[in-house]
């Protein structure tokens, strides 16, 4: 996977080296590793082509995955990478980083991590992958990390329903050209230990929902 990485970034960068392999043999740190993030994310340009910024904005993601799985950076603040949202929640189990790449049509792409402390000390490290575009009822429909209804998450909100607890997300689409909206989603784990986003807690005139689009 790295070897893919480094590949893709010196093809798109012109020349610019994948931190993990700058010196030979050790892990690079947290802080280079952020300085390298913030040189990808700088090449994400409305003067490119979707292709081109879709190419970089899954490089970064790739580097940022690997980067995650450091120790030490659940609390890191990557203060560097200002377009991007992270938002911890008050009990400090679980961390959600959020970012979009605008598209020429006016229509966006979602990417998104979870780090979560929820099954134990270390954090685990769970890419999200929006797939919004295919939910037929994003009001009644549950999702995995794999089946996310992508949005920049900007706050969560611990809550108890019935001695568990529940992290709702509130969360900004910009959508396209001509709407944009707003969302309130929940994000619970099952008996297995696994996320989930949305729940049939929301009570509307229209009857019980899962999100609020």
């Amino acid at each position: 996977m790295k070897s893919k990485i480094i590949i893709l970034i010196l093809t798109l960068l012109l020349g610019f080296i994948e931190p993990m392999q700058v010196i030979a043999g050790r892990q690079t740190s947290l802080p280079e590793s952020e300085t390298a993030l913030k040189l990808l994310l700088s090449r994400i340009s409305g003067s490119n082509s979707d292709e081109t910024n879709l190419a970089v904005a899954d490089s970064f993601a790739n580097l940022l995955a690997e980067t995650l799985k450091t120790i030490g950076s659940f609390e890191y603040p990557f203060e560097q990478l200002k377009t991007i949202g992270k938002v911890t929640s008050t009990d400090k189990k679980i961390r959600l980083i959020t970012w979009n790449v605008p598209l020429k049509d006016g229509t966006h792409i979602y990417y998104g991590f979870l780090q979560s402390r929820v099954s134990g000390k270390e954090p685990q490290v769970i890419r999200l992958t929006d797939n919004s575009d295919n939910y037929r009822d994003a009001a009644t429909e549950t999702g995995s990390p794999a089946n996310w209804y992508g949005c920049l998450i900007y706050e969560i909100v611990e809550m108890k329903s019935a001695g568990e607890t529940l992290y709702t997300l509130l969360g900004y689409d910009p959508n396209n050209l001509f709407t944009s909206k707003k969302l309130i989603d929940v994000l619970w784990f099952n008996p297995a230990g696994e996320p989930v986003f949305g729940k049939p807690v929301f009570r509307l005139k229209t009857g019980i929902q899962s999100r609020v689009v």
